[in-house]
């Protein structure tokens, strides 16, 4: 689960981003979501279960299946924001990943870091990277399924300062990747220009 303020990192992001420093264990998740995005590309009902999600405790397992993705939906408009995010988070992390190849070494992508965001207005991911100074991708998966609260009722939500080095324009980018009807994906690149 993710914390209740803007971005963290929750049990499921800590063993994704483990999951994705080894090469073997990348490749498979890789070809993983290629066959899972070709079935629900092709509107095929999959029950395919990756390697890494049965690598997952079975509560992580279940707040995946029910929470995040809504298999056991309470209603039609969960079933759909449920069938939403897993096509957008997939191909986000898809392209991450693809990223992550191209500026690593041969053999070795470069580190991905991944951090969720509950409660926002959209499903969606970005997908930002920087060459300078070591490469790296930071993948933000954003939920409008609001955080499930990891305070007492008088606690404020916590909340993350990020900062970042300064560095040439040129050097880094920024993908946003959205839902599309009618079950599709589309993909905004900003350019440097636009102070990513």
């Amino acid at each position: 689960m993710a914390p209740s303020y803007r971005f963290g990192k929750g049990p499921i992001v800590a063993a994704l981003e483990t999951e994705l420093r080894d090469p073997q264990r990348f490749d498979a998740l890789y070809d993983d979501l290629v066959r899972v995005l070709d079935d629900i590309g092709a509107e095929r009902e999959t029950t395919f279960v990756s390697d890494f999600k049965t690598s997952l405790g079975a509560d992580a397992r279940d707040h995946l299946d029910n929470d995040v993705f809504g298999k056991q939906p309470k209603d039609t408009t969960s079933d759909e924001e449920g069938a939403e995010r897993r096509r957008v988070y997939y191909d986000g992390l898809k392209r991450a990943m693809e990223l992550a190849r191209e500026l690593g070494a041969s053999g070795a992508p470069a580190p991905i870091e991944i951090f969720w965001g509950c409660g926002q207005a959209f499903n969606e991911c970005w997908i930002s990277w920087d060459k300078a100074g070591g490469s790296g991708v930071t993948l933000f998966v954003l939920s409008t399924a609001p955080a499930i609260g990891g305070h007492g009722a008088d606690d404020p939500p916590g909340t993350m300062q990020a900062t970042f080095p300064g560095t040439d324009p040129e050097e880094k980018g920024l993908y946003v990747v959205r839902a599309a009807e009618p079950e599709g994906t589309t993909v905004f690149q900003a350019g440097p220009d636009i102070g990513v």
